[in-house]
């Protein structure tokens, strides 16, 4: 069964998007054919990942209206194809087909069926999650896995965290099942600073590992490198490890 690991919190610019990004590129360099699907209407997954997309290309949005509408658009219609992945890419009008899953019935497991004829393609799913915790996410979450939550080592992002871990046992008890959590990655470190350290040790055995906080030019390669054993240490979690080079 292809795993699909989504990166989660209720707190915006908590390195959701970059650790899909750069787990993305790791993953399908290191030969995991990884499908990354960007569900966030703010698209910068999409636009890190697929600077030049026209706005003619199919997206998300398109896909969970035609699989609401049970409609003959394909998956792979939707598909940018890269050299070892593919994108999902998302547009602005994800908020208002949210809007009308909400009114859907069922609507709990619309992006699951939309993504199901996929799975088979790849070796691994990637899912950017929004910061909201409306019905985008709660797709996400029955559509899922695996769960990563991703956090600043700060109160505001912890507090996003907790309200994440809530989510999950609530979807628990309802359904009867939820994603296993992977862990919390710490995101944007400053090891100097007193108030990162004790975040960091709050999330204790939970925590799979601290990106630092970069700047400057060189940012971009710093922050691939420093993500590299994420990316192992993910693989092997999912059992994608024996593919990892």
């Amino acid at each position: 069964m292809t795993p699909i690991i989504a990166f989660v919190n209720h707190k915006g610019g908590s390195g959701k998007t970059t650790t899909a990004y750069h787990i993305t590129k790791h993953w399908s360099a290191n030969g995991i054919r990884t499908l990354a699907v960007d569900l966030d209407s703010q698209c910068t997954l999409t636009r890190r990942l697929y600077p030049v997309n026209d706005c003619d290309d199919p997206t998300i949005a398109d896909l969970l209206a035609s699989t609401m509408q049970r409609t003959t658009l394909s998956a792979t219609d939707c598909l940018q194809d890269f050299d070892g992945w593919s994108l999902l890419p998302a547009d602005r009008r994800i908020s208002w087909i949210a809007a009308k899953m909400q009114s859907s019935s069922p609507n709990h497991n619309i992006l699951a069926r939309a993504l199901g004829p996929l799975a088979d393609r790849f070796d691994a799913i990637i899912l950017d999650c929004p910061p909201s915790a409306d019905i985008t996410i709660v797709n996400a979450l029955v559509a899922a896995s695996h769960v990563v939550i991703c956090a600043t080592p700060t109160p505001e992002s912890w507090d996003g965290q907790q309200s994440m871990r809530t989510m999950l046992a609530d979807l628990h008890d309802s359904l009867g099942h939820a994603p296993d959590l992977v862990g919390l990655l710490a995101t944007q470190v400053i090891e100097r600073t007193v108030l990162h350290r004790s975040h960091i040790l709050k999330m204790d055995a939970d925590l799979i590992g601290a990106i630092p906080l970069r700047v400057g030019v060189d940012a971009e390669a710093q922050l691939h490198d420093a993500y590299a054993n994420i990316a192992s240490a993910l693989a092997m979690a999912l059992d994608l490890e024996p593919e990892y080079a």
